[in-house]
């Protein structure tokens, strides 16, 4: 055994002397290097990149081999290749055959004489070349555009966050551009549904949502109705004001997107208020760096208890993708903003200092290294929930100054679409009158749907746009 691998290291060794002295270029994909571990390519005469082997031979596409040529769904777990991920010979840079673009060509050594032969187009290998490339089409963090009350005026006169439903529904490309605009900015409005029909099966909503996936029933139903009613499990069915929230943080994964279509709306006042929590979370950012911090680390503990049902989970009230970076600022980028005042429960973070003892003999009598280690990490909470208070002021302060706000009384006829995970949403009180009727249509979509319509039509439509 140790006999073939000096033999087969001495011949790969052999190969690449003989390889790098004779390689052609090929214009716009050359390889520059191969060992047993990494394979080196230069793209586009520019940029050099090495690609570990196990990646390579993980990520081989070879149907019925590598994955079902139906279903696309890989054939084998990655541990079972990573013995088997040594070229058996010096890679090619050839042309494609059928489509005659470039691709690299790797066979693998499978042991007892056997190869496995895997190709990689240049489209491929581009992709994979950097973080930020391997994120696009997937994530568009980058098309993201944190609004005040004039900017996002400035967008709705201009037409970009109004869409006709006709179009809508009809036409893919526009659909292609209603979900570019709610990743934009978060919120978009879908006019001239046709008027609504009460005593009916048919809700012009779930066409609307159907459009983008398959709607997220919760414990309110697939669809719910927002009027005001008496004995209310919910102050959104009544007539008082609603503060600035999202809606279901006490879920393990709340809902992405919310729907809601005006079907009625002659009342006095209801007008619906909506900020963008982003915004407000790079403003903590950017004036207090350390209340922010604690913003991004400070479990805030949501439930609902009510009508024979117990729902909980904390969260921090910004969460960060990792993944990625404002190059701009040199932070992660805002995933999501978790913010909603009125189902917070008691805070479980921080709350408490530990008792300190008077003397040496009560600490060594009343005190464990563990109890010890605890106390301290108690200390260091609380001196973090400070933090968090003054950052939860700040933020708070800045999406209830009316700069910071858009509000609108949602014109009959007409569906908002907004981001549950970005855009905080509010409702003044209103009056009812005799013959006046406030009534909303709502539903939800998972944030997983919108992405990967948006993925979808991206890789359709995204090269008209580019």
């Amino acid at each position: 055994m140790l006999k073939s691998l000096v033999h087969k290291n001495f011949r790969l060794q052999v190969q690449g002397i003989r390889r790098l002295a004779s390689v052609a270029s090929n214009t716009g994909l050359e390889l520059v290097d191969s060992s047993d571990t990494s394979t080196t390519i230069k793209l586009d005469d520019k940029m050099l990149v090495t690609y570990h082997n196990v990646f390579l031979r993980d990520s081989c596409t070879m149907a019925d081999k590598s994955i079902h040529k139906d279903s696309k769904q890989k054939l084998f777990k990655t541990s079972e290749i990573v013995p088997k991920s040594i070229p058996a010979s010096t890679p090619k840079v050839m042309e494609d055959p059928r489509t005659g673009a470039l691709m690299l060509e790797i066979e693998w050594d499978e042991g007892d004489g056997k190869v496995h032969k895997s190709s990689y187009s240049k489209q491929f290998l581009t992709q994979y070349s950097n973080i930020e490339a391997r994120r696009i089409g997937k994530f568009f963090e980058n098309d993201v555009i944190q609004w005040d009350r004039s900017k996002l005026v400035t967008a709705k006169n201009k037409g970009k966050i109004d869409f006709e439903y006709d179009s809508y529904i009809k036409d893919d490309l526009v659909l292609f551009d209603v979900l570019k605009k709610i990743n934009t900015y978060g919120i978009v409005f879908i006019n001239n549904i046709p008027k609504q029909k009460e005593n009916t099966n048919k809700w012009f909503i779930e066409d609307i949502a159907t459009r983008i996936g398959y709607i997220r029933e919760t414990f309110y139903g697939k669809l719910f109705d927002v009027k005001s009613v008496d004995n209310a499990k919910n102050i959104a069915y009544t007539s008082h004001s609603l503060p600035l929230h999202m809606d279901l943080l006490y879920y393990q994964s709340p809902p992405g997107l919310q729907l809601l279509h005006s079907i009625k709306n002659s009342v006095e006042g209801g007008e619906s208020i909506f900020s963008d929590s982003f915004f407000a979370a790079k403003y903590v950012a950017q004036t207090e760096p350390q209340a922010y911090f604690a913003l991004t680390n400070v479990p805030i503990s949501y439930h609902y208890e009510n009508d024979e049902q117990y729902y909980y989970y904390a969260r921090p009230l910004v969460v960060e993708d990792e993944a990625s970076t404002d190059f701009a600022t040199g932070q992660h980028t805002i995933k999501e903003c978790n913010y909603s005042p009125s189902f917070q429960a008691p805070f479980e973070f921080g709350i408490t200092k530990p008792f300190s003892p008077q003397d040496k003999d009560d600490l060594v009598s009343s005190h464990s290294i563990s109890s010890n280690v605890n106390n301290a990490k108690e200390i260091g909470d609380s001196y973090l929930f400070k933090d968090f208070l003054r950052g939860l002021a700040m933020f708070e302060e800045f999406v209830h100054d009316p700069v910071n706000q858009y509000a609108i009384k949602i014109p009959e006829n007409t569906c908002v679409i907004f981001d549950n995970r970005r855009i905080l949403h509010s409702r003044n009180e209103f009056v009812l009158k005799e013959g006046e009727e406030r009534f909303l249509k709502g539903c939800y979509l998972n944030k997983d749907t919108y992405m990967s319509k948006l993925r979808v039509l991206t890789k359709k439509f995204g090269h008209l746009f580019s």
